[in-house]
């Protein structure tokens, strides 16, 4: 596949910029409608201040947004940096992203014939956007949170989807890898879907190529559980040092479905993530744990929420920071 020529390619955020941008995708009517609106949501919004509470111990006044560009480019090359998370390890399906464009996704087909969606989200909401249209943004995280979400719910790609049909129980991980090159953009979105009593195991994991590279991250993790459903699901962050990284994960999680949510965060200048997890069905129950690790005048910041919305739930956080 030939990329676009550079001297046609908008430079920044501009509507020039994301209307070649949208031109680029060839999507359905409904998710262009969606992303319209989210862009003239992000036009019309401030971005986050220390006036607010979530806000008041991270200072994004270095942030310059005009500093980078939209993932329209398809990447010249697909060499990736080495994925940590599944090194040794048998995998259901394995998928990867560069700079914001999906570059590889693998299922193997015993999980295939059971009905199980998994691959680049990018690709996939073509095939089956009556499932995806009904999940995304819809439910979990709020595209209109604030000018982050909003910006990512506008201009997403790169993501990877995973569904599992009702009672299929996946024995084996799979795995997603978003890496980026020094200067880039990665505004990918991670969307599961596990429907009553499935169960998976999901392993995630964004690279840069080497310590000190720099670059722009928006990204999102939905999480939409079934009743009676099980996942693990195990996030590494380890962008280079002179990333900006910005993030919304939720999970709603249904009666007497269970998640087990890990995260490692290492990498990125500056990391603010808001996390929550939605306790919505009677007899759900959530762990959520993990580990933040800083060198020099590195910056990560969680902002969590476990929301007991239902009665009989069960909720354990722990965090440890160093």
């Amino acid at each position: 596949m030939s990329s676009t020529p550079a001297t046609t390619i908008p430079i920044g955020f501009t509507q020039q910029a994301f209307d070649a941008f949208l031109q680029s995708r060839h999507e359905p009517n409904w998710l262009i409608e969606r992303r319209q609106a989210a862009w003239a949501a992000f036009c019309d919004m401030p971005w986050p201040d220390r006036r607010s509470e979530e806000w008041m111990r991270t200072d994004i006044r270095l942030f310059k947004l005009d500093k980078y560009s939209l993932p329209i480019e398809t990447p010249a090359s697909v060499e990736l940096p080495p994925a940590l998370l599944s090194a040794g390890v048998e995998l259901a399906g394995q998928t990867a992203s560069l700079n914001s464009r999906p570059v590889q996704s693998h299922l193997k087909p015993k999980w295939a014939e059971q009905g199980v969606l998994f691959g680049s989200l990018d690709e996939l909401v073509a095939e089956h956007g009556d499932l995806i249209g009904r999940h995304l943004l819809t439910q979990a995280v709020d595209p209109l949170y604030d000018r982050f979400a909003a910006l990512h719910a506008a201009c997403w790609s790169g993501g990877s989807l995973l569904y599992v049909p009702r009672g299929v129980v996946i024995d084996e991980p799979l795995h997603s890898l978003s890496a980026m090159s020094d200067g880039a953009v990665d505004f990918g979105h991670t969307l599961v879907i596990l429907d009553e009593g499935a169960e998976a195991t999901m392993l995630t994991e964004s690279a840069s190529f080497h310590e000190t590279d720099g670059g722009f991250h928006c990204g999102a993790v939905e999480i939409i559980q079934g009743p009676g459903s099980h996942l693990r699901y195990v996030t590494l962050q380890e962008w280079g040092k002179g990333v900006w990284h910005f993030a919304h994960q939720k999970a709603l999680v249904d009666r007497d479905a269970s998640l087990q949510w890990t995260i490692a965060a290492m990498g990125s200048r500056l990391a603010k993530v808001n996390q929550q997890v939605g306790l919505i069905g009677p007899g759900a129950n959530s762990q959520v744990n993990g580990v933040l690790f800083t060198e020099d005048k590195q910056h990560i910041s969680y902002h969590t929420l476990q929301h007991h919305e239902a009665p009989s739930c069960r909720s354990d956080f722990l965090y440890k920071a160093a």
